[in-house]
C-alpha cells in the first residue's frame, strides 16, 4: 500500500485532511415523502395559492436533496477518520462531494423559507452578514458557487470547502456539523408543516371535530 505524504494529499485534495482523527457528524433520520403529501393534499384538500405552492414545492425538494446527501456523507467521512493512517482519500472525496451538494440545496431551501416569511409579513430567519448559522451556510454556498472566480484569480486553495473534525470550513467562515444538522432538522419540520400541518389546519377549520390526519403518500 502506498503511504502518501500528507502535504501532497492536502495540496491536491483539501486542507487539514491529516487532522481528521475525531470527526463528529450527527446522524440524521431519513426524510419522509413530504413531496408526495404536498401533491396529494393540494389536490384532495385545498388548492394552494400559486406563489405558496411554488415555494412549498421548491423548499421540500431542496430539503430532500440536502438531507439525502448529508446522510450519504456520514459513513464515508467516519470511515476515513477511523482509518486515518490508511489514507483512504476516495472516502474523503465522496463525503466532500456530498456535503457540497447538501450545502447548495440547504441554502436554496433557506432562501425559499425567507421568501415564504416575507409573503406572510414576518421577519426573515437571517440577513446577509449577520454571522448566524444560516448566514455562514450562505457563505459556504457562495464559495462553492463562485469557486470558478477563485480559480481565475489564481487561488492557492484546491477546494472551495473542506471538512474539519467539527464541521465545514472555507476561506471566510466555519459551520459546525451540529449547526448544519440543526438547520436540516428544522427544515424537515417545516416540510411537515407545509405538506401536512397546513392542510390539517384547513380541515380543522372546516370541521373542528375532525381528527383525520392530512397525511399523503
Amino acid at each position: 500500500m502506498i503511504q502518501w505524504n500528507w502535504d501532497i494529499l492536502e495540496e491536491q485534495i483539501a486542507p487539514r485532511m491529516r487532522t481528521l482523527n475525531q470527526v463528529h457528524i450527527p446522524e440524521l433520520e431519513p426524510m419522509p415523502n413530504y413531496r408526495g403529501s404536498l401533491m396529494l393534499n393540494s389536490v384532495l384538500i385545498a388548492k394552494l395559492p400559486t406563489k405558496h405552492h411554488k415555494l412549498f414545492s421548491i423548499f421540500i425538494r431542496r430539503v430532500q436533496v440536502a438531507t439525502d446527501h448529508y446522510r450519504a456523507a456520514i459513513d464515508p467521512i467516519r470511515q476515513f477518520s477511523h482509518e486515518l493512517e490508511a489514507q483512504k482519500f476516495g472516502l474523503y472525496i465522496t463525503a466532500l462531494n456530498n456535503l457540497e451538494i447538501c450545502v447548495l440545496n440547504a441554502h436554496i431551501a433557506s432562501c425559499c423559507g425567507n421568501s415564504l416569511l416575507n409573503l406572510i409579513g414576518q421577519r426573515p430567519s437571517y440577513t446577509n452578514n449577520d454571522g448566524s448559522d444560516y448566514d455562514r451556510l450562505r457563505r459556504l454556498n457562495n464559495r462553492i458557487k463562485h469557486f470558478n472566480e477563485d480559480i481565475v484569480a489564481g487561488t492557492d486553495i484546491n477546494t472551495p470547502m473542506w471538512i474539519t473534525n467539527d464541521g465545514l470550513s472555507c476561506i471566510d467562515c466555519d459551520l459546525s456539523f451540529d449547526e448544519l444538522h440543526e438547520i436540516l432538522n428544522c427544515a424537515v419540520t417545516d416540510c411537515e408543516g407545509f405538506s401536512e400541518g397546513y392542510f390539517k389546519d384547513i380541515m380543522d377549520l372546516r370541521n373542528p371535530a375532525s381528527n383525520i390526519p392530512a397525511e399523503g403518500l
